[in-house]
C-alpha cells in the first residue's frame, strides 16, 4: 500500500489546488469551493476524512497536461504519443499502431 499523509483542508488546497485551477487567496473553505475541490481530489487519489483532517494517498503525481482536454494526468496513467501527453480519457487516434 502507498503512504497516506494526514492533511488539513488548508494544506490540501495549498499543495493540490493548482491542479484544478483554484486560487488559494479567494478559496472558500466552508462552501462550494471546498466541496468541488474534495470531489476532484477523490477523482485522482484516495481521500478519507479522519478526525480533524484528511488522509490523502501519496501515489500519483498529477502534473502533466492532457493535449486534448487540458486535464491534469500522471505518468502512470497517461498516453504518450508523438511527443504529446494525453489523459486516460483521451486515448489519441493511432495510439499503439
Amino acid at each position: 500500500m502507498t503512504d497516506l499523509k494526514f492533511m488539513h483542508k488548508e494544506d490540501m488546497v495549498k499543495e493540490y489546488g493548482y491542479k484544478f485551477n483554484f486560487n488559494i487567496k479567494t478559496f472558500d473553505f466552508d462552501g462550494s469551493d471546498w466541496e468541488t475541490f474534495l470531489d476532484k481530489m477523490r477523482s485522482i487519489t484516495y481521500v478519507d476524512s479522519h478526525d480533524t483532517g484528511y488522509m490523502v494517498q501519496q501515489e500519483y503525481v498529477y502534473i502533466l497536461d492532457c493535449k486534448n482536454c487540458g486535464d491534469k494526468t500522471c505518468a502512470e496513467k497517461a498516453f504518450f504519443h508523438n511527443d504529446e501527453t494525453f489523459c486516460d480519457d483521451c486515448c489519441p487516434d493511432g495510439y499503439g499502431e
